[in-house]
């Protein structure tokens, strides 16, 4: 009896404790714009449920952030090295009908990662030697490419929606995430899938994949597969 009571307070403790470290605001109707000013950053990192939409400009450097007027003082927009970065606070909770969403306009940015729900969309061209997406947390990201090298890491049921050309991809898909879609053409290609995971590509050179769980990799085009590790129910399949 003494261990049931202990353990019940201690669980009511538990439950107090979580309800006071963390804030819960009800969005307001009323939606408004707050602009911000950073410049010379090639590095973007998003959270907390927000859509993000990028463009580029040789000319223009702007952000603006689109939210319920009573969340802004809660919303994070700041710049570290050459990363800008754009969230909710820690450990506040919404209610409501909430609005998180930024406009980004800025020269080029070629680094991504995008988490806790959120979604970005680049609507100009991405031009890079190198670029890293990275996207985890039942995140969303969708752009279009032109690089020699790109890196992308896919987690926790995420979405990368690429078209364009790349070169080289090196690729890790885990948690159930996707990687498409045949818009973008690939020369060779690097990739690792785990847990469910799917990817649909083009490729014309070569691929290296190693897949395990329930994993797919779809490719369209007459790449030599140099190299391929199968485990559990995963698949490679030529779609021509």
């Amino acid at each position: 009896m003494k261990t049931k009571i202990i353990m019940g307070l201690c669980m009511a403790a538990s439950i107090l404790f979580s309800s006071c470290d963390h804030q819960v605001i009800t969005a307001l109707d009323e939606v408004t714009t707050v602009e911000y000013a950073f410049s010379d950053y090639q590095r973007l990192e998003i959270s907390g449920d927000f859509e993000v939409y990028v463009r580029f400009s040789e000319t223009e450097e702007n952000i603006a952030i689109t939210a319920n007027d009573n969340l802004h003082r809660k919303i994070d927009v700041f710049k570290s090295g050459n990363t800008l970065k754009i969230g909710l606070e820690n450990k506040v909770i919404l209610r409501g009908n909430p609005t998180l969403r930024a406009y980004i306009t800025t020269r080029n940015i070629t680094d991504f990662e995008v988490y806790g729900d959120s979604s970005v969309d680049v609507e100009d061209l991405i031009l890079a030697d190198n670029a890293s997406i990275t996207v985890y947390g039942d995140s969303h990201f969708t752009g279009e490419m032109d690089v020699d090298r790109l890196r992308v890491d896919l987690r926790g049921d995420s979405t990368a929606d690429l078209f364009g050309y790349a070169e080289n991809v090196n690729a890790r898909l885990s948690g159930d995430s996707t990687f498409r879609d045949y818009d973008l053409q690939v020369a060779d290609l690097i990739i690792d899938l785990t847990g469910d995971s799917q990817a649909s590509l083009s490729v014309s050179g070569t691929i290296d994949v190693e897949a395990s769980g329930d994993s797919v990799l779809n490719y369209q085009g007459n790449a030599t597969v140099v190299h391929q590790h199968l485990t559990g129910d995963s698949k490679v399949r030529q779609r021509n």
